[in-house]
């Protein structure tokens, strides 16, 4: 799940990029999931879930709150455990590659090639995606 600043900039990055189909997109009741995410009483939320049809990949779940927190874009990295990025197995890497930076999109890392045992060749990128959560995409050979 990615908390976002604005459902309506990010999600056509997964749907109209990616591919991705919205199978969930709703305003929820006030307070519902707040114990949950331990987000202040009240707090307005909408959550998305966005799914590559007929793949086994997991779902992205998208979830934007009324008030809004603060982004930790700036502060990615070994200080901050647990914050760094989300990976997505693609089947062509070049061709995403080109309709990402097409799109906007700076590639942070790569494309690089590495061998990892037991799975073969895999060929990896990473890009500053929308409000500049990092995102890998990788394909196997």
């Amino acid at each position: 799940a990615q908390f976002v600043p604005d459902m309506d900039q990010v999600r056509p990055f997964y749907t109209d990029l990616l591919g991705y189909t919205a199978v969930f997109d709703k305003d929820l009741p006030d307070g519902l999931i707040d114990e949950v995410l331990e987000l202040p009483a009240g707090t307005h939320s909408r959550m998305a879930f966005l799914l590559q049809l007929e793949t086994n990949t997991p779902a992205v779940d998208l979830i934007v709150c009324q008030p809004s927190g603060k982004s930790l874009a700036d502060v990615i990295g070994p200080d901050h455990i647990g914050l760094f990025g989300l990976a997505f197995e693609v089947d062509n890497l070049a061709e995403l590659q080109e309709k990402l930076t097409a799109a906007g999109y700076a590639v942070k890392s790569g494309p690089v090639e590495m061998e990892i045992p037991e799975r073969g060749l895999i060929r990896s990128l990473v890009i500053a995606g929308p409000n500049q959560a990092w995102l890998e995409f990788c394909e196997r050979d």
